[in-house]
């Protein structure tokens, strides 16, 4: 027999801040990103296919779950660029590594341009199964090798770990949909979910 999870009283503040961040132009109201927000769009993120729709939908939707989950300026500014100088799983670069780091930099500082760029050369695969395995130094800190033009390996800070992996977790929500790819792999070889009478008008499936 398994132990119920406790149910937890509602937040209102949580509430409060979800509804703001539904609103379609949210991340024009955010006095932090917003600035950020039409040098990216003016390298072609709202032309590039990603898995959930656009490249800018992927972007803007990381930086909405750690807008929500309240993370510091520099975490956010992250989770907007995160894959702005392509990565191993994205070839899409839109600032280069070798020769743009100085335009990020004006643009969102050292501190912020210095996470993307380790995010985005580190390998994050290593990284991951380093964390995943418990391989973490004393001091809080990850070694892992890098990845394309940059070289040999790179010791990540107990910050740079921190800040990397909540901005794993909210990449990885934001375009994962498991229940999509076990539906659409079985196809055409897929069975129908029952429908339940429609309730006031909608249609609900039983689960």
């Amino acid at each position: 027999m398994t132990t119920p999870l406790p149910f937890h009283a509602f937040e209102a503040s949580l509430f409060g801040r979800s509804l703001h961040l539904l609103d379609e132009d949210w991340l024009k109201k955010d006095a932090d990103l917003a600035p950020v927000l039409p040098v990216v769009l003016a390298r072609g993120v709202g032309q590039n296919w990603h898995k959930a729709g656009t490249f800018r939908h992927h972007l803007v939707g990381v930086a909405r779950s750690l807008s929500q989950w309240q993370q510091p300026h520099n975490v956010r500014l992250l989770g907007l660029l995160h894959s702005v100088n392509g990565n191993a799983f994205v070839d899409l670069v839109k600032f280069d590594a070798g020769s743009e780091r100085s335009r990020l930099r004006e643009l969102v500082g050292d501190a912020a341009e210095q996470l993307v760029y380790l995010f985005c050369t580190a390998s994050r695969a290593q990284f991951t199964q380093r964390v995943l395995a418990g391989e973490i130094d004393a001091d809080g800190s990850v070694t892992v090798e890098r990845i394309g033009k940059a070289q040999g390996p790179v010791r990540l800070s107990a910050y740079e770990v921190a800040a990397f992996l909540i901005v794993t977790m909210a990449d990885f929500m934001e375009q994962w949909f498991g229940w999509q790819d076990d539906i659409f792999s079985r196809f055409p070889d897929v069975a129908h979910r029952p429908q339940a009478p429609a309730l006031d008008g909608i249609a609900v499936a039983l689960m």
